[in-house]
């Protein structure tokens, strides 16, 4: 019987996306024989200037600007899906993923778990539109549930 293949998504914008999928890996890797675990971090798969703007931004503006990113994270947890600020983040995210999802494709997994919301955003536009068909689940790595963590199409 061939191994299974479990990819486990997360992005390096913070310590504790990693360190959850790099214990998941490690969980599956030793408890589960017949799994092969395997944990992708997708700011390795973006343009330089994308990573810069999204991860590095982010960790700037955490710990030197703490208010501030209290601000746009309480701003941004009320922010209707449909406006057109979220639109043209999620076209920023689409363009700039594409080798990340050229990646997927080619990894061809069972299943996927992520540990921070920008692959489950990008899987569940994919499932919605019926080309990635397979079970993706999202372990929630922040205090609480923002609005960004929660998605349609989601295994669980």
């Amino acid at each position: 019987m061939p191994s299974k293949k479990l990819l486990i998504l997360s992005v390096s914008a913070g310590a504790g996306h990693m360190r959850a999928a790099e214990a998941l890996r490690a969980s599956v890797n030793a408890r589960y024989p017949g799994v092969e675990a395997v944990h992708i971090d997708l700011m390795e798969w973006v343009p330089l200037m994308f990573r810069k703007v999204y991860a590095e931004s982010f960790l700037y503006v955490v710990e030197r600007y703490p208010e501030v990113w209290g601000y746009l994270y309480g701003k941004s947890d009320k922010t209707r899906a449909s406006s057109k600020l979220d639109g043209l983040r999620r076209a920023v995210e689409r363009l700039n993923t594409v080798k990340f999802m050229k990646l997927l494709k080619e990894m061809n997994p069972d299943q996927v778990i992520c540990t921070h919301f920008l692959p489950a955003q990008l899987l569940s536009r994919k499932i919605r539109k019926g080309v990635f068909k397979l079970p993706v689940w999202v372990q929630v790595t922040d205090f609480d549930v923002h609005r960004l963590w929660v998605h349609p199409h989601m295994a669980g």
